[in-house]
């Protein structure tokens, strides 16, 4: 089971709650994991910030969480496994600015499935702008070209740019509303690029970005 996901948080912050979850759920016993003929014990996931060298905040990273033992029959054993060691869950995660990430999702071992959507739930509830969905086809009036597609993702990045400037204006108690309007996307876009978007084409990049398709 695979998904992605967008969230505004930085990857630090989001790496740290992963691993502070799954040390949760490890020492709760939630991450032994039964099987038809046993259990399957997988680690806790660790942070990459938890450790030197840390990863810049520009900087993708990945969180797995490895098989670490198997029980079959009864009898506990480690388990025999060739290098690389075998992943049972992996969050890959790529930053698109200091505090909004694209997350990947992947559980690759069955009898994770069920604890696997637990944790999604809890992501869903700790940051409500996560949609997870599995990966699904491009809508057809999805950019083609790819000179078209590049210009898709600059205008994004500056709409990005243009929330999150508005939104710490509004913090700072210099603007009503932290929501910028159209023109406010628009004048920002043509003094970036010399270039202003119909409204019908800014709507559409806007709905593209944040379903994480321009990433």
């Amino acid at each position: 089971m695979r998904v992605e996901f967008i969230l505004n948080t930085a990857g630090e912050y989001f790496a740290g709650w992963v691993e502070s979850r799954t040390i949760r759920d490890e020492r709760d016993g939630k991450l032994k994991l039964p099987t038809e003929d046993g259990w399957i014990v997988l680690q806790h996931a660790l942070s990459p910030f938890s450790s030197s060298p840390r990863p810049s905040i520009t900087q993708g990273f990945i969180m797995p969480m490895y098989i670490t033992q198997v029980m079959q029959s009864g009898d506990l054993r480690e388990d025999i496994m060739p290098l690389p060691m075998t992943i049972g869950i992996l969050f890959t995660v790529v930053p698109l600015t200091p505090k909004r990430i694209q997350v990947t999702a992947d559980c690759r071992l069955p009898a994770a499935i069920d604890y696997f959507k637990q944790l999604l739930a809890e992501i869903e509830k700790l940051w409500p702008e996560a949609t997870v969905s599995t990966a699904r086809p491009l809508p057809n009036d999805f950019p083609k070209r790819p000179g078209t597609l590049e210009k898709y993702k600059r205008v994004f990045a500056i709409v990005v740019q243009t929330r999150e400037r508005w939104r710490d204006l509004w913090e700072d108690g210099e603007l009503d509303n932290p929501n910028p309007r159209m023109e406010d996307y628009k004048d920002a876009i043509a003094n970036e690029m010399n270039w202003k978007p119909s409204d019908k084409t800014l709507r559409k990049i806007k709905k593209y970005g944040d379903e994480g398709l321009l990433a």
